[in-house]
């Protein structure tokens, strides 16, 4: 039983004596958090999740504000960067700043998927129409309903929508098919707001569906990334998504991001504008 002690303390002391060696960039301190964190005291969790949550925001945080922020004192603050194999808390803001390796360069064509969620999202916001955006904010905050519009992949974007609303205390719900929205037309009542959702822009099954809507009153919003699209022409307002594919036997797999960004931002003003208040992670940024 002693001896099992006296191991598990050596093999403790090893390994933060080996710390200094590991922890010297902002990846080295991130996988060592991860590889300890079971390991670690209530207090050192507290603070390791906050490391890797808020790496950026460190750098410009007092060490008094870093204890109160993590409830934890000064001195364990101090003791926490020693075990890291660090001076101080000094040098714990220094190795948060340095860039991290980006997982693509070793990963073949996760560069092309990681830059081109990059550029989606911001081509969306940058080409975004401010004011037809607030416009949509306006219609749906004051709509009886918001009803989300979608096939296939852009039916799962639809239901990401629609869920949202739902937790935010937003009148919705969701059709993933051309029968469904026809067999809810009873349910659609006038100002109520259609959002379609449709990379291509293009395809019968949203005929009828904007046939009926337009016979209800409906203000119709599409979001897609084709701007000479059906879909785009018959809209009142369309709010464009950037995006791009990878192809296979003329299918294509779409990277979304720019449309999840968009879709989520819409949702979150819908709600604010409703009155909702929000609190919102990652303030670092």
């Amino acid at each position: 039983m002693d001896n099992e002690g006296f191991i598990r303390r050596d093999s403790g002391a090893n390994m933060e004596r080996g710390v200094s060696n590991m922890v010297k960039d902002s990846n080295s301190l991130q996988a060592y958090i991860t590889e300890t964190y079971q390991s670690m005291s209530r207090t050192n969790k507290k603070m390791a999740m906050h490391i890797l949550e808020y790496p950026f925001k460190i750098a410009t945080m007092s060490l008094e504000e870093f204890a109160e922020a993590t409830d934890c004192s000064r001195s364990s603050v101090i003791r926490f960067c020693k075990h890291l194999g660090l001076s101080g808390y000094r040098e714990l803001q220094q190795v948060c700043l340095t860039p991290r390796r980006l997982f693509t360069e070793e990963h073949g064509n996760l560069e092309w998927c990681y830059r081109v969620s990059e550029v989606s999202i911001q081509q969306t916001f940058q080409n975004l129409d401010t004011n037809e955006f607030m416009e949509v904010i306006r219609r749906c905050a004051k709509a009886p309903q918001v009803i989300w519009y979608g096939l296939g992949e852009s039916g799962f974007l639809a239901e990401m929508g629609n869920h949202k609303c739902r937790y935010l205390g937003i009148n919705s719900y969701c059709c993933q098919d051309e029968s469904s929205i026809v067999g809810t037309d009873l349910l659609m009542k006038p100002d109520d707001v259609l959002i379609v959702i449709s990379q291509s822009g293009e395809g019968h099954y949203f005929h009828q569906p904007l046939a009926i809507a337009r016979s209800k009153g409906l203000f119709v919003v599409a979001i897609t990334s084709k701007r000479f699209s059906w879909l785009a022409s018959q809209a009142d307002i369309t709010l464009f998504a950037y995006s791009k594919a990878a192809s296979y036997n003329r299918w294509l797999a779409v990277i979304k991001a720019g449309f999840e960004a968009l879709i989520s931002t819409l949702v979150l003003r819908i709600a604010e504008e409703r009155g909702t208040e929000l609190e919102y992670e990652g303030d670092e940024l």
